[in-house]
């Protein structure tokens, strides 16, 4: 991270806007407008199509419910959409942009976020070729013969980290391993205490959010990169020495200790102090 850091302030600046000159004031409502009206637009989307297809609507039926039950992909595309649509026609309306510049303006804006649309779309590919290929499945089969308990939420941590990193999905992994990892936990508990339940729960999580930060063909991956301005092989290798030390610190002084009986208690004053000793001692000033 600190030969990106040196290597990106070597870059020369780009200027915006030259130093004599002031960012026009109608663009900038313009693009408050714009955003508002998408933020305005996608949630009263996900209200009225959760809303029709909640067939069993009630008066104790809470939004948090509607909105689940709505297509996320329309809600964007209507939000996007109609900014998109209203921006153009403000712009003319109000002379802040000539057809000519609201042409290359989207243009400009198309061509930089198709490399991520492509790699995106790639990786979605890969995560479902990897999934009908049972790629998880298989993972999660190792679990099903009989396992130590004081290892279950270590291994549930590793095989979940897997399983995220393969697939590129910490949704996905969540759903395929909290069905297997607790009916094993559940037993546990007459002879390990509750800890080992929340442990085994915690460690799925932990791992699925891990392998879908390291992976390469994560969404959140390829879009983080595409928002920040790198590429994706960039940001996947700067992010992996915090990524990696993290994991190996919760698995260490984490769940390896919470399987043996350790209190938590114990555990998060430990593993934050970790952390901090990982820092002062591998940490690098830019100065």
């Amino acid at each position: 991270m600190k030969r990106a850091e040196l290597r990106a302030a070597r870059q020369p600046k780009v200027k915006v806007f030259p130093e004599e000159s002031l960012p026009n004031q109608k663009l900038t409502w313009l693009a408050t407008t714009a955003i508002a009206l998408m933020v305005l637009v996608t949630l009263c989307t996900l209200i009225i199509d959760g809303y029709s297809r909640t067939f069993e609507f009630t008066r104790q039926t809470s939004l948090p419910q509607i909105i689940s039950a709505a297509d996320p992909l329309r809600a964007m595309l209507a939000g996007s959409g109609s900014a998109f649509g209203v921006t153009i026609i403000l712009s003319l309306k109000i002379h802040a942009l000539s057809c000519r510049s609201v042409i290359r303006a989207a243009r400009s804006g198309f061509r930089s976020v198709l490399g991520a649309l492509v790699v995106l779309y790639l990786a979605w590919t890969l995560g479902h070729a990897l999934e009908e290929a049972g790629t998880s499945n298989y993972l999660s089969s190792l679990l099903e013969t009989e396992v130590p308990a004081w290892i279950l939420p270590s291994l549930s941590f590793l095989l979940a980290a897997g399983i995220s990193l393969s697939t590129g999905s910490s949704f996905g992994t969540m759903g395929i391993l909290i069905p297997i990892i607790l009916p094993l936990a559940v037993p546990l508990q007459r002879e390990m205490g509750n800890f080992i339940f929340c442990a085994s729960t915690a460690s799925v999580l932990a791992g699925a959010s891990l392998g879908d930060h390291m992976s390469p063909i994560s969404d959140t991956t390829v879009l983080s990169a595409a928002g920040s301005g790198t590429s994706v092989v960039s940001h996947t290798h700067t992010q992996l020495p915090y990524a990696l030390s993290v994991g190996s610190i919760a698995l260490l002084a984490g769940y390896l200790p919470a399987g043996l009986g350790i209190s938590p208690w114990i555990l998060i004053p430990l593993g934050v102090a970790c952390c901090l000793i990982v820092v002062r001692i591998f940490g690098k000033p830019l100065c």
